[in-house]
């Protein structure tokens, strides 16, 4: 028994170190996972990984998400890849903005103004940080749009495209909205007693 102890421990102490790190955009991106209800824990999270994935190198074509059998099939899915990671990105930080946004300013809020107006500070600097992020999203929706006659089995990156260009999806307008309806908010509590 004391032998079969060691052993198992011994065989957990090999496998502990042919473990590697990750080190490829897919590997990071494989991370992002938001749950039903989400918190502000997991939105943070998944920033943190998606950023670490913006930052890091593709994985080797033969590890790609998808099989790409050309060279211009594999420029396109590393255009797509990119594409939705910036859209993730804008998305959870829309979720994070809104969570700091003043939805509805009513009279007796006003006894809070000083702190309602730094959520609203912070939710305008995620608010903008979405629409950087956005914008880098069509920049790279609209050079993988210019890869003609080639297509990725990954249809949901493909299908993004469509919803963008469709406006089924639109960040911006999203993004431009709430800005506005923030300047609203704050114009509202910043009053002379």
């Amino acid at each position: 028994m004391k032998y079969l102890k060691i052993g198992i421990l011994f065989l957990l102490l090999i496998e502990i170190t042919h473990a590697r790190k990750l080190r490829y955009k897919e590997e990071f991106y494989r991370l992002y996972y938001l749950p039903q209800y989400s918190s502000q824990s997991d939105y943070n999270r998944n920033i943190f990984w998606l950023q670490v994935a913006m930052d890091v190198q593709f994985a080797p074509p033969i590890q790609a998400l998808t099989i790409c059998k050309t060279e211009k099939q594999y420029k396109k899915y590393r255009l797509l890849l990119k594409m939705h990671l910036n859209y993730l990105m804008a998305k959870n930080q829309i979720f994070i903005a809104a969570r700091y946004d003043k939805h509805e300013p009513l009279w007796f809020n006003r006894p809070y103004k000083e702190d309602i107006l730094k959520s609203l500070d912070i939710a305008e600097y995620h608010y903008k940080c979405a629409e950087n992020y956005w914008n880098e999203m069509m920049k790279y929706k609209k050079q993988a749009k210019a890869i003609k006659k080639t297509r990725i089995e990954l249809d949901f990156l493909e299908d993004m495209i469509y919803k963008v260009d469709s406006k089924e999806v639109n960040y911006k307008r999203v993004v431009d909205r709430q800005l506005n309806k923030l300047e609203k908010t704050k114009a509202f509590f910043d009053f002379e007693e």
